[in-house]
């Protein structure tokens, strides 16, 4: 018997894949520092402020960190809001609340880690920022309601409150390495440890990881873990009793990141089972999660591939800028108690990169009102023939909400930093065309547009700078609306606001959109597109077909053997 030995005749069709349970969080940590013990000052769902006083807090723990102690990520993500110039605090209800040093880190899922009472400039991190698990995000400080040094904590979902967008409903959670942390003074030992070395899985070479590594961590065991070793052979792993139903007792989590965002295989080693131990458990269900893709694959019998490798999948989309990882729960349909779950190892390997199924960006593309990638919401719409191709409007007004609001959404293959340009036509007027570029996390405000300069195409820009990240797997949204605050006359001829063509391409390959005027790229369909000389300039298309995906998938390749090279 070889430990390492594949075993490709296990038909995938057996298998069954499946979004995992809607509504669960990401697999979030303690957001105190890895080896540190920590206690519950005040849980959730109290008569207090944790719930009977304030229903949106009702999902959030009070952790007894002492002032200036740290405060680290619990799940990658990225900075959707923060705040650390205040030294002011009152006591509860005295008027304070948006005197709080906060940070809001927000997850691909729409979930988010709401960390509170902050010290002053202490928060090493800027709105767009990615945050890795286990980073130091700040300090514990006295800022804001409060009568003592204390972390806050909650994992949280719109809607969000009147007090600020950075304060919203509370939702269930639990943290993966110490479980729901209960007031009863006890100490919880946090293992939110960093990712080593070890745990990278390359573009070019698989990734073994053993349940003994440090990228393996049981989270919440009620059960206790025990280990099988075989001394003839090296042979080991770790087990528990299984557990009847959907909910398990105990879990393993096989952590790691990617190098660059992709496809992969994932294949996990069944235990050995032998007359030592005979009753492996005939099925259990694996999850591969990538920040909100978690698919669920099973049953696998464990007991029958008795120390074989087992293929759960060989196309799953992993990102770079999330944790990724391989989940097993000893839950199984059997009875409780009559088999074990077996730990061992898996093995990642990358198979190809991303290729976006709609509205795919490869290279510098265009998109234009008139397809699917491109929608609208409210009723004032008017359509013009002339700019690119023709374009729509609506007039603006002077509201602070938006009554008309057209969207382009888009995909990209690579996780980079990306230029976006608008075409305006000759016919707009507004100076204030405000966009916002929904990024597949948060949603950015850019710079006003002076659309009056058209025709031609205007780079956006945040803060005066140009450049957005954008991330493989994700629904980017750029969206306008009409609400420029410019003087409105009910009926009268009030401003253009313009929506026409846009165009998106990675900053690295220096695009220039205006080579999309006289270019084609093979679709036959008389679209303008860029040359080659600045990289494929495909026109985005809903069902580019089997050409469309052949040129998507040579201008992916063109731009990661691109960006090998620049490195």
């Amino acid at each position: 018997m070889s430990p390492t030995r594949l075993v490709p005749t296990l038909a995938l069709c057996s298998l069954v894949l499946a979004p995992a349970v809607a509504g669960a969080t990401p697999p979030i940590h303690s957001p105190w520092p890895c080896g540190e013990p920590e206690s519950v000052s005040q849980g959730h769902n109290t008569t207090s402020s944790h719930g009977g006083l304030n229903p949106w807090d009702a999902w959030a723990w009070d952790l007894r960190r002492g002032e200036g102690d740290p405060v680290v990520a619990p799940f990658d993500g990225i900075v959707r809001a923060v705040k650390d110039d205040s030294e002011t605090s009152c006591c509860v209800d005295c008027g304070c609340w948006l005197d709080t040093n906060h940070l809001v880190i927000a997850h691909d899922d729409g979930s988010e880690s709401q960390i509170m009472h902050l010290r002053k400039d202490t928060v090493p991190f800027e709105v767009g920022d990615l945050v890795r698990r286990g980073e130091v995000v700040g300090q514990v400080g006295l800022t804001g309601q409060i009568t003592g040094a204390h972390l806050h904590f909650a994992v949280q979902q719109d809607p969000c409150s009147t007090n600020g967008p950075w304060y919203c409903q509370s939702i269930q959670a639990r943290f993966v390495d110490t479980g729901d942390p209960l007031a009863n003074g006890q100490d919880y030992t946090s293992r939110n440890c960093m990712l080593e070395d070890e745990c990278m899985v390359g573009p070019d070479a698989a990734l073994t990881i053993d349940d003994g590594s440090s990228c393996f961590i049981d989270a919440d065991g009620t059960e206790t873990w025990e280990r099988y070793d075989e001394p003839s052979d090296s042979y080991s792993y770790r087990y528990v009793h299984n557990a009847s139903g959907t909910q398990g007792t105990a879990e393993g989590y096989w952590r790691f990141r990617v190098q660059e965002s992709g496809r992969y295989r994932v294949e996990v080693q069944m235990p050995w089972w032998n007359d030592a131990a005979p009753n492996g458990s005939a099925s259990v269900t694996y999850e591969v999660g990538s920040g909100a893709v978690r698919t669920e694959v099973g049953p696998v019998s464990q007991l029958a591939a008795s120390a074989d490798w087992v293929v759960l999948g060989e196309d799953f989309l992993l990102r770079e800028e999330t944790e990724s990882y391989v989940r097993l729960s000893n839950a199984t349909p059997e009875t409780a108690g009559t088999t074990l779950v077996g730990f061992d190892q898996v093995r990642i390997t990358r198979v190809g990169d991303h290729v976006p199924a709609r509205c795919a960006v490869v290279g510098g593309t265009e998109i234009d009102e008139g397809g699917e990638c491109f929608t609208t919401s409210g009723e004032s719409w008017f359509a013009e023939e002339g700019g690119r191709q023709g374009f729509v409007y609506s007039n603006s007004n002077d509201l602070a909400a938006p009554l008309e609001v057209g969207t382009w959404e888009f995909e990209v293959g690579l996780a980079e930093r990306h230029q976006i340009w608008v075409y305006v036509p000759l016919e707009a007027e507004t100076a204030a065309a405000r966009y916002q570029l929904f990024n597949g996390y948060i949603t950015l405000d850019l710079d006003p547009v002076d659309q009056s300069k058209g025709p031609g195409w205007i780079e956006l820009t945040r803060d005066g700078q140009g450049g957005f990240e954008l991330y493989a797997g994700l629904t980017a949204r750029l969206s306008l609306g009409d609400d420029t605050g410019e003087p409105f006359v009910s009926g009268g001829d009030n401003t253009i606001v313009a929506y026409d063509s846009i165009a998106i391409a990675p900053e690295s390959i220096g695009f220039d959109p205006s080579t999309l005027e006289d270019k084609f790229d093979g679709f036959d369909d008389g679209v303008a597109r860029g040359g080659e000389a600045d990289g494929c300039a495909c026109r985005s298309r809903g069902e580019a077909g089997p050409v469309g995906a052949l040129l998507v998938l040579l201008g992916l390749w063109g731009l990661r053997r691109r960006r090998a090279t620049a490195r």
